[in-house]
């Protein structure tokens, strides 16, 4: 482990470099960190339309007509010929009488309908997920792309917005898309699971059995998380260049290929990050709180157990919310650095900034030219603002 740390310590750099600017455009751009709110209120209000069309699909019944002979149960029950309400046994028009009744049963083809609305929440639900992803990575790509002196005249909050109408006016075709493709998957998973519960109804599964729908699961469930990765790749390729979802799936495929070196320690750096980050965030959450707890009912309190377990719960789930923004974040940063370094590098007029490119060994003057165009600039509007007042 320290001979692969030490031969990818320049990478590991790298990586810890990345994560830092994913902070910084946090910091700059906080508007971010309230925007998956926006999506969780619509999946919301979407959940209880969901709802209520399931209960509408399940009460659809139709009216049938019920006969059942009881003379055979009744003589069973009472072979001295009386039965409780003194009906006599051989009475067949009274039996036909009380053997007949209607009853409703459901419709079978509204019932078979389920399946079409269970995959409608699969594919909103994805499809949620995938345009929080696109707008983020849209605002950080922008971000990316402009001199850091001049992201908080040219960017700020406005950014998401910004981000925002262009994924509604230019790549829900996209989404959609992305998020269909992930649908069928957990679809096909879902039938699956429901086909292997189906066999153990019928009897205990053999070994056979229990391991065809082993590999079948884990198959399913490798392909759907590469699946996944590609494209939120492609919505990264999106944001900076603004093509359609499968020539971006293709091109940002082939730039991690290229750098699958950099990819896998980027990965798992931010895994790592991500982990302590949320542990961390949970237990001083849960911490302050039972201090707090303890403070102010310290004396009508039997134990701190429970109260500590249910906060460090919740903040968890806080910080995992948070946590996926934060690798939204970095996901689009490395593949904008991939961009930036494959079309900017031979121009030495990369975008990163000077730490990475120190890393990389990288002489770039895009810097220093933006800065004099940038001071210029500033020189310019005081001459003439000077002038104004002579």
């Amino acid at each position: 482990f320290a001979l692969i740390v030490c031969c990818l310590r320049s990478r590991i750099a790298l990586a810890i470099e990345i994560v830092e600017e994913a902070g910084k455009a946090l910091v700059e751009m906080p508007a971010l960190i309230f925007f998956p709110l926006i999506p969780m209120l619509i999946g919301a209000a979407f959940f209880v339309y969901w709802i209520v069309v399931g209960l509408h699909i399940f009460s659809v019944t139709n009216e049938a007509t019920i006969s059942w002979d009881l003379s055979s149960e009744y003589k069973t029950a009472y072979p001295l010929g009386q039965d409780p309400q003194g009906l006599p046994v051989n009475d067949t028009t009274a039996w036909t009488d009380r053997s007949t009744y209607v009853d409703n049963e459901w419709d079978e083809e509204y019932t078979n309908y389920v399946w079409f609305h269970i995959f409608h929440l699969l594919w909103m639900v994805q499809f949620l997920i995938y345009f929080n992803y696109l707008v983020v990575s849209s605002a950080i790509a922008r971000w990316y792309f402009t001199h850091p002196k001049d992201r908080k005249e040219q960017l700020g909050n406005h950014v998401v917005r910004s981000s925002m109408w262009q994924t509604i006016r230019y790549h829900l075709g996209s989404v959609a898309v992305g998020s269909l493709i992930i649908a069928i998957i957990q679809m096909i998973r879902l039938m699956v699971k429901y086909i292997e519960e189906k066999a153990k109804a019928t009897g205990e599964p053999n070994k056979v059995q229990k391991a065809i729908f082993c590999a079948i699961h884990c198959c399913l469930y490798c392909v759907e998380c590469c699946l996944d990765k590609i494209s939120k790749s492609a919505y990264c390729w999106i944001a900076i260049w603004g093509d359609s979802f499968f020539p971006a799936a293709c091109n940002s495929f082939k730039l991690i290929w290229d750098n699958l070196a950099r990819a896998a320690v980027v990965t798992v750096v931010g895994n790592y990050l991500l982990l302590i980050g949320k542990i961390l965030v949970a237990l001083l959450t849960s911490g302050l709180c039972c201090f707090i707890i303890y403070g102010a009912y310290g004396d009508e309190i039997n134990s701190l157990v429970f109260p500590a377990f249910v906060l460090f719960m919740i903040g968890l789930l806080v910080a995992h919310l948070f946590m996926v923004e934060f690798d939204t974040t970095i996901d689009t940063i490395f593949l904008c650095f991939l961009a930036d370094e494959k079309f900017n590098a031979g121009k030495h007029e990369m975008y990163a900034s000077e730490k990475i490119q120190q890393i990389l060994h990288i002489d770039s003057h895009h810097f220093e030219e933006s800065r004099d165009k940038h001071n210029k600039n500033k020189k310019k509007v005081a001459d003439s603002s000077s002038d104004d007042e002579e």
